[in-house]
C-alpha cells in the first residue's frame, strides 16, 4: 500500500510540474514468477486486462523501476525486465547528468551497465541511476539503481558505469503499475509515420 501511495504521488508531482491534469494511472499487483526464476528475464504479475493493466506499462518493485508489461491475459501481465538481455533503457546520470543506455549484465539479475556516458561526465559510486522518460515506460526521474563502479579508461571516448538496480527481482512480492494513456497516442505516430513510403 505504501508503494501504491509513493506511486501516486509521484504521478501528482509529475502532474504539477506539467500544469496540467495527470494521466498516469497507477495499479498494485502480486509477483507470481521473478527474473531469475528458472533462469528466465521475465516477471508475472497477478493483474491483467480486467484489472486495467495494458502492455506498454511500467512496472515498479520496492519503488525503483523493474521493467514494461509486453503482454496481458485477462489477469496476467507479462513484464519484460531490466535484466532482460535484449532490452535498453533510457537513464541518466542523476536528475541532471548525461543521458546513456541502461543494458543487462548476462545471467546476473541484481546488476546492469549503463553505455554513451562521456567521460567529461563525472561519475561516482553511489550516485543515483534515474529514468530519462524518453521511453514513455516510466516519467522523468524514477530512480532505476545507484552506481556501483566505473569501468574503463580515459583513453576511451565513453565510460560504462556498472550498476546495483534498486528492483529486488529475487525477493519483492508486490509490484505497481503506470500507464499513462499518451504513450499509446505516441506511440500511435511513430507507427503511423514508419508505415508512410
Amino acid at each position: 500500500l505504501v508503494m501504491l501511495e509513493n506511486a501516486r504521488l509521484r504521478a501528482e508531482l509529475e502532474a504539477l510540474k506539467e500544469d496540467g491534469p495527470s494521466s498516469w494511472k497507477t495499479g498494485y499487483a502480486e509477483v507470481l514468477r521473478s527474473p531469475g526464476w528458472s533462469g528466465t528475464p521475465w516477471m508475472v504479475v497477478n493483474a491483467g486486462g480486467r484489472e486495467g493493466l495494458r502492455p506498454g506499462a511500467g512496472v515498479l518493485s520496492v519503488g525503483f523501476a523493474a521493467g514494461r508489461v509486453v503482454d496481458t491475459t485477462a489477469h496476467e501481465g507479462l513484464v519484460l525486465s531490466l535484466t532482460h538481455p535484449e532490452a535498453q533503457w533510457s537513464v541518466r546520470m542523476g536528475r541532471h547528468g548525461q543521458a546513456g543506455r541502461l543494458v543487462s549484465v548476462p545471467g546476473d539479475v541484481r546488476h546492469a551497465q549503463v553505455l554513451d556516458i562521456p567521460w567529461a561526465q563525472l561519475v561516482l559510486p553511489g550516485d543515483t541511476v534515474m529514468t530519462t522518460g524518453f521511453d514513455g515506460v516510466f516519467p522523468a526521474d524514477v530512480p532505476v539503481g545507484f552506481v556501483e563502479d566505473v569501468l574503463g579508461n580515459e583513453a576511451d571516448e565513453f565510460q560504462t558505469v556498472v550498476v546495483k538496480l534498486g528492483a529486488d527481482y529475487p525477493g519483492s512480492r508486490h509490484v505497481v503499475w503506470l500507464n499513462n494513456p499518451r504513450n499509446a497516442r505516441l506511440d500511435s505516430m511513430f507507427h503511423a509515420s514508419s508505415s508512410r513510403p
